[in-house]
Protein backbone atom coordinates (compact mmCIF):
# COMPACT_ATOMS: atom_id res chain seq x y z
CA UNK A 1 0.00 0.00 0.00
CA UNK A 2 1.19 3.54 -0.81
CA UNK A 3 0.11 6.71 0.98
CA UNK A 4 0.60 10.43 0.88
CA UNK A 5 3.09 11.90 3.36
CA UNK A 6 0.28 12.80 5.77
CA UNK A 7 -2.86 10.69 6.34
CA UNK A 8 -4.40 12.06 9.55
CA UNK A 9 -7.35 13.84 7.94
CA UNK A 10 -7.96 10.97 5.53
CA UNK A 11 -8.09 8.29 8.21
CA UNK A 12 -10.25 10.48 10.46
CA UNK A 13 -12.75 10.88 7.61
CA UNK A 14 -12.72 7.14 6.89
CA UNK A 15 -13.48 6.35 10.53
CA UNK A 16 -16.34 8.88 10.58
CA UNK A 17 -17.80 7.43 7.37
CA UNK A 18 -17.53 3.80 8.48
CA UNK A 19 -20.82 3.64 10.48
CA UNK A 20 -22.74 4.89 7.43
CA UNK A 21 -21.27 2.30 5.08
CA UNK A 22 -23.91 -0.38 5.00
CA UNK A 23 -24.25 -3.86 3.59
CA UNK A 24 -25.85 -4.15 0.17
CA UNK A 25 -28.19 -6.67 -1.39
CA UNK A 26 -26.58 -9.67 -3.08
CA UNK A 27 -28.68 -10.09 -6.19
CA UNK A 28 -26.34 -11.85 -8.61
CA UNK A 29 -25.61 -15.58 -8.75
CA UNK A 30 -22.28 -17.17 -9.76
CA UNK A 31 -20.87 -20.65 -9.16
CA UNK A 32 -23.08 -21.41 -6.19
CA UNK A 33 -22.95 -18.08 -4.30
CA UNK A 34 -24.57 -14.67 -4.51
CA UNK A 35 -22.83 -11.33 -4.73
CA UNK A 36 -23.62 -7.63 -4.92
CA UNK A 37 -23.15 -5.84 -8.22
CA UNK A 38 -20.57 -3.14 -8.77
CA UNK A 39 -23.36 -0.66 -9.55
CA UNK A 40 -25.07 -1.22 -6.20
CA UNK A 41 -21.76 -0.92 -4.35
CA UNK A 42 -20.93 2.39 -6.06
CA UNK A 43 -24.43 3.75 -5.39
CA UNK A 44 -24.04 3.04 -1.68
CA UNK A 45 -20.57 4.63 -1.51
CA UNK A 46 -21.74 7.66 -3.50
CA UNK A 47 -24.34 8.35 -0.81
CA UNK A 48 -21.73 8.24 1.98
CA UNK A 49 -18.20 9.19 0.96
CA UNK A 50 -18.65 12.73 -0.45
CA UNK A 51 -20.31 13.84 2.81
CA UNK A 52 -16.98 13.16 4.52
CA UNK A 53 -14.79 14.68 1.81
CA UNK A 54 -13.84 11.27 0.43
CA UNK A 55 -13.86 9.69 -2.99
CA UNK A 56 -11.80 7.28 -5.04
CA UNK A 57 -10.48 6.56 -8.51
CA UNK A 58 -9.74 3.16 -10.07
CA UNK A 59 -7.25 2.84 -12.91
CA UNK A 60 -6.79 -0.33 -14.99
CA UNK A 61 -3.24 -0.47 -16.33
CA UNK A 62 -0.99 -2.89 -18.18
CA UNK A 63 2.76 -2.92 -17.64
CA UNK A 64 5.30 -5.49 -18.80
CA UNK A 65 2.51 -7.74 -20.07
CA UNK A 66 0.68 -7.81 -16.71
CA UNK A 67 -2.78 -6.29 -16.20
CA UNK A 68 -3.39 -4.54 -12.89
CA UNK A 69 -5.98 -2.37 -11.16
CA UNK A 70 -4.90 0.55 -8.97
CA UNK A 71 -7.44 2.01 -6.52
CA UNK A 72 -6.72 5.36 -4.86
CA UNK A 73 -8.88 6.78 -2.06
CA UNK A 74 -8.39 10.52 -1.52
CA UNK A 75 -9.57 13.26 0.84
CA UNK A 76 -10.28 16.92 0.22
CA UNK A 77 -7.14 17.68 2.24
CA UNK A 78 -5.08 16.13 -0.56
CA UNK A 79 -4.18 13.05 1.46
CA UNK A 80 -4.53 9.66 -0.19
CA UNK A 81 -3.90 5.93 0.01
CA UNK A 82 -3.65 3.50 -2.89
CA UNK A 83 -2.87 -0.09 -3.72
CA UNK A 84 -2.81 -2.30 -6.82
CA UNK A 85 -3.81 -5.85 -7.61
CA UNK A 86 -2.83 -7.99 -10.59
CA UNK A 87 -5.77 -9.06 -12.74
CA UNK A 88 -6.40 -12.28 -14.62
CA UNK A 89 -9.01 -12.80 -17.34
CA UNK A 90 -12.35 -13.88 -15.92
CA UNK A 91 -13.95 -16.95 -17.49
CA UNK A 92 -17.24 -16.15 -19.22
CA UNK A 93 -19.69 -18.88 -20.15
CA UNK A 94 -20.56 -18.70 -23.81
CA UNK A 95 -18.31 -15.70 -24.45
CA UNK A 96 -14.91 -16.05 -26.02
CA UNK A 97 -14.32 -12.45 -27.05
CA UNK A 98 -11.07 -11.07 -25.60
CA UNK A 99 -12.57 -7.63 -24.99
CA UNK A 100 -15.44 -9.15 -23.00
CA UNK A 101 -13.03 -11.13 -20.83
CA UNK A 102 -10.93 -8.05 -20.10
CA UNK A 103 -14.04 -6.02 -19.26
CA UNK A 104 -15.33 -8.74 -16.95
CA UNK A 105 -11.95 -8.86 -15.15
CA UNK A 106 -11.93 -5.12 -14.58
CA UNK A 107 -15.47 -5.17 -13.18
CA UNK A 108 -14.66 -8.16 -10.96
CA UNK A 109 -11.51 -6.61 -9.45
CA UNK A 110 -13.05 -3.15 -9.08
CA UNK A 111 -15.82 -4.68 -6.95
CA UNK A 112 -13.40 -6.67 -4.79
CA UNK A 113 -11.01 -3.76 -4.32
CA UNK A 114 -13.75 -1.37 -3.20
CA UNK A 115 -15.28 -4.00 -0.92
CA UNK A 116 -11.93 -4.63 0.76
CA UNK A 117 -11.00 -0.96 1.19
CA UNK A 118 -14.33 0.15 2.66
CA UNK A 119 -15.15 -3.03 4.60
CA UNK A 120 -18.23 -4.03 2.63
CA UNK A 121 -19.30 -7.67 2.52
CA UNK A 122 -20.24 -7.87 -1.16
CA UNK A 123 -20.29 -11.68 -1.38
CA UNK A 124 -21.91 -14.48 0.58
CA UNK A 125 -19.67 -16.25 3.10
CA UNK A 126 -19.14 -19.69 1.58
CA UNK A 127 -16.11 -20.82 3.59
CA UNK A 128 -18.15 -23.47 5.38
CA UNK A 129 -19.82 -24.66 2.23
CA UNK A 130 -16.94 -24.72 -0.21
CA UNK A 131 -17.85 -28.14 -1.57
CA UNK A 132 -21.12 -26.78 -2.88
CA UNK A 133 -19.49 -24.16 -5.07
CA UNK A 134 -19.71 -25.23 -8.67
CA UNK A 135 -16.29 -25.06 -10.23
CA UNK A 136 -15.88 -24.32 -13.92
CA UNK A 137 -15.80 -27.63 -15.74
CA UNK A 138 -13.16 -28.48 -18.25
CA UNK A 139 -14.52 -29.58 -21.55
CA UNK A 140 -13.90 -33.23 -22.32
CA UNK A 141 -11.96 -33.58 -25.54
CA UNK A 142 -13.91 -35.28 -28.26
CA UNK A 143 -12.55 -38.63 -29.38
CA UNK A 144 -10.75 -38.41 -32.66
CA UNK A 145 -12.96 -39.66 -35.43
CA UNK A 146 -11.52 -42.46 -37.49
CA UNK A 147 -11.44 -41.60 -41.17
CA UNK A 148 -13.42 -43.99 -43.33
CA UNK A 149 -11.46 -45.97 -45.90
CA UNK A 150 -12.74 -44.80 -49.31
CA UNK A 151 -11.92 -48.16 -50.90
CA UNK A 152 -14.02 -49.99 -48.30
CA UNK A 153 -16.89 -47.58 -48.96
CA UNK A 154 -16.66 -48.15 -52.72
CA UNK A 155 -16.54 -51.93 -52.28
CA UNK A 156 -19.62 -51.78 -50.04
CA UNK A 157 -21.45 -49.87 -52.76
CA UNK A 158 -20.26 -52.36 -55.38
CA UNK A 159 -21.45 -55.34 -53.31
CA UNK A 160 -24.84 -53.76 -52.71
CA UNK A 161 -25.37 -53.03 -56.39
CA UNK A 162 -24.29 -56.52 -57.44
CA UNK A 163 -26.69 -57.88 -54.85
CA UNK A 164 -29.45 -55.97 -56.62
CA UNK A 165 -28.61 -57.79 -59.87
CA UNK A 166 -26.49 -55.11 -61.53
CA UNK A 167 -23.62 -56.40 -63.68
CA UNK A 168 -20.06 -55.81 -62.51
CA UNK A 169 -18.99 -54.29 -65.85
CA UNK A 170 -21.91 -51.86 -65.75
CA UNK A 171 -20.99 -50.71 -62.25
CA UNK A 172 -17.34 -50.20 -63.18
CA UNK A 173 -18.41 -48.19 -66.23
CA UNK A 174 -20.61 -46.04 -63.95
CA UNK A 175 -17.65 -45.46 -61.66
CA UNK A 176 -15.60 -44.29 -64.63
CA UNK A 177 -18.37 -41.86 -65.52
CA UNK A 178 -18.38 -40.50 -61.97
CA UNK A 179 -14.63 -39.97 -62.24
CA UNK A 180 -15.21 -38.31 -65.62
CA UNK A 181 -12.85 -40.64 -67.43
CA UNK A 182 -13.20 -43.01 -70.36
CA UNK A 183 -10.72 -45.42 -68.83
CA UNK A 184 -12.57 -48.26 -67.07
CA UNK A 185 -10.41 -49.88 -64.37
CA UNK A 186 -10.91 -52.23 -61.49
CA UNK A 187 -11.36 -50.26 -58.25
CA UNK A 188 -8.31 -51.99 -56.71
CA UNK A 189 -6.18 -50.26 -59.34
CA UNK A 190 -7.39 -46.74 -58.50
CA UNK A 191 -4.93 -44.45 -56.75
CA UNK A 192 -5.73 -42.79 -53.41
CA UNK A 193 -6.95 -39.54 -54.97
CA UNK A 194 -9.25 -41.40 -57.38
CA UNK A 195 -10.66 -43.56 -54.58
CA UNK A 196 -11.41 -40.50 -52.47
CA UNK A 197 -13.03 -38.69 -55.39
CA UNK A 198 -15.12 -41.72 -56.32
CA UNK A 199 -16.27 -42.39 -52.74
CA UNK A 200 -17.27 -38.72 -52.43
CA UNK A 201 -19.22 -38.85 -55.68
CA UNK A 202 -21.05 -42.03 -54.60
CA UNK A 203 -21.89 -40.46 -51.24
CA UNK A 204 -23.24 -37.26 -52.82
CA UNK A 205 -25.37 -39.21 -55.26
CA UNK A 206 -26.81 -41.34 -52.44
CA UNK A 207 -27.77 -38.20 -50.55
CA UNK A 208 -29.53 -36.78 -53.60
CA UNK A 209 -31.45 -40.01 -54.08
CA UNK A 210 -32.63 -40.27 -50.46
Amino acid sequence: MHTSEMTNSLFKALIEAAPEISSIGKSKQAYGYKYATLDSLIDMLRAVLPKHGLWYVQMPTRQNGVSALTTRVFHTSGEWIEDSIEMTDTELQGKANDTQRVGASITYYRRYALSAIFGVAADEDVDGNINNIRQPTKSTPKPEQKKQDPLAYIKADLTARQGSGEAYESIIKDYADLLKTDQVRDIDNLNDAERTALATAIYKRRKLNV
